[in-house]
């Protein structure tokens, strides 16, 4: 065992002097309220809740050496934010604004962002419900409680549309809400709603806009025995969309998929379809054209069952046979809007499902 004397001529002593007074100043430092040390970084960091009657926010900030140089930090942002001046608005500020007028300035400003199913979607539920009710009335001046009223009105009774003959299922209801939401978020951009409002009623989880309670419908799922499937199928095998029912029925895809696979979709080695985009109609341009998918979470891959794989390969060599003979025809015109601000014209395209 080595004496007093040789530890202290190795620094052992020292060290362990010294290592000690680290521990109980980190001890100490980790006791600083909402002051952290930041993992595998060797640094200190702070966090601090800022609080107000509608909703909280917390900041991080980190990078310091000490946990006392965090400490100070935090201390300095909590007496800069107790005592900083209310900011006054840099903007004009309108809250005289009619649902009317915020629906039509949506509709020629922002509504071109939407596909267009979903502009005639909200246009339908303006025109025969959200119109005749509050059109005219100051956007600012119908409250919470009177859109959660007339959410659950709608739910239960219905309304002047259909003669309040019944209650409108909850998914149809739930449309009205997310219009609702939309032109509201839309108000608050442009300054045409106050702000407290709107974090208060459409931010705060606790305390915004929400549908009523869901109902048990009753509604039972019809679905298609053994015999009605081989009816579908026999006549769907008279037609040119056989390929198409096929897809749908053996890999679940929505029928604007089906329309706007290409065989370059297919990955015959992996035996799957890459699901990346949509087929669609523009009822305003006359014109069809492929674009992304209904949702970021409907691009996927699909696997293909063995006999769903045999017929796509047999099809395929079909189809390069009809290509050959004299009067096929590969002149339809489709616009690739896939990507956005970029257009591509297709004639003709490799697209699995082709007309005759």
């Amino acid at each position: 065992m080595a004496t007093l004397k040789e530890r202290v001529q190795k620094g052992t002593i020292a060290n362990t002097i010294k290592e000690q007074k680290e521990k109980e100043k980190a001890k100490k430092e980790k006791k600083y309220r909402g002051v952290y040390e930041e993992v595998g970084k060797g640094t200190w960091a702070f966090r601090l809740t800022r609080k107000n009657k509608v909703m909280s926010h917390d900041t991080n900030r980190g990078g310091f050496a000490t946990a006392l140089q965090a400490k100070k930090a935090r201390d300095d942002l909590a007496y800069e934010w107790a005592h900083e001046k209310p900011t006054e608005p840099t903007t004009t500020r309108d809250y005289t604004k009619t649902f009317q007028e915020v629906f039509d300035h949506y509709l020629e400003n922002r509504a071109f962002t939407k596909r267009e199913s979903t502009t005639r979607r909200h246009l339908s539920l303006w025109e025969h419900h959200i119109q005749p009710k509050w059109g005219n009335k100051k956007l600012a001046e119908i409250s919470k409680a009177d859109i959660e009223n007339y959410l659950a009105k709608l739910y239960k009774d219905g309304d002047e549309y259909n003669n309040f003959e019944q209650g409108y299922k909850y998914s149809y209801v739930e449309g009205f809400l997310k219009l609702i939401w939309l032109i509201y978020g839309y108000a608050y951009d442009n300054d045409w709603l106050e702000p407290e409002r709107y974090r208060k009623d459409f931010e705060n989880k606790k305390t915004k806009l929400s549908m009523p309670p869901k109902q048990d419908e009753g509604e039972k799922i019809e679905i298609y025995n053994k015999e009605q499937i081989k009816q579908i199928i026999s006549v769907m095998k008279e037609g040119n969309l056989y390929i198409s029912f096929l897809l749908c029925y053996y890999c679940g895809l929505r029928i604007s998929e089906c329309m706007g696979l290409m065989w370059k979709d297919f990955d015959k080695t992996n035996h799957e379809l890459n699901i990346n985009k949509q087929l669609l109609y523009s009822q305003e341009e006359k014109i069809f054209y492929l674009g992304p998918t209904k949702t970021k979470k409907s691009k996927r891959k699909v696997k293909v069952p063995d006999k769903l794989y045999n017929y796509l390969i047999e099809y395929k060599k079909q189809q390069d046979k009809d290509k050959q003979s004299k009067g096929y025809k590969n002149t339809e015109v489709v616009y690739d809007r896939t990507i956005k601000d970029k257009e591509v014209k297709i004639v003709g395209g490799d697209f699995i499902q082709r007309k005759e």
